[in-house]
């Protein structure tokens, strides 16, 4: 088996468990749209003079930028999120001390 077919693998697992982690939160029960968060808005800035402090600077000041990156925004935190979910799911199916499926058997196996 290549390495490269190795990687492929994982990667393919990572983002097949990711895609049933998303889809297996329960919905609120909420049928409203997501709106537009105020909170995040920084309304001491002149709109006119700095749009996009005014917009996003109360989120930029809560979510600082982390030293190992050179850019953070939404995205990246939900990207982070789902990383730490994903190593959880890997570091349960490398335990060999319990019982396992098949799939964990291979994910656990394969790391």
């Amino acid at each position: 088996m290549t390495k490269l077919f190795k990687w492929c693998t994982l990667a393919g697992v990572f983002l097949m468990a990711g895609f049933f982690t998303a889809c297996s939160t329960k919905d609120s029960g909420n049928n409203e749209k997501p709106e537009f968060n105020v909170a995040n808005m920084d309304t001491t800035v002149v709109p006119g003079n700095d749009f996009f402090e005014y917009v996003n600077g109360g989120w930029l000041k809560k979510n600082k930028i982390p030293a190992s990156k050179s850019a953070y925004g939404i995205f990246s935190k939900i990207r982070d999120h789902n990383q730490d979910i994903l190593k959880e799911i890997v570091a349960e199916a490398s335990d060999t001390s319990g019982q396992r499926d098949s799939i964990q058997t291979m994910v656990g196996d394969f790391i």
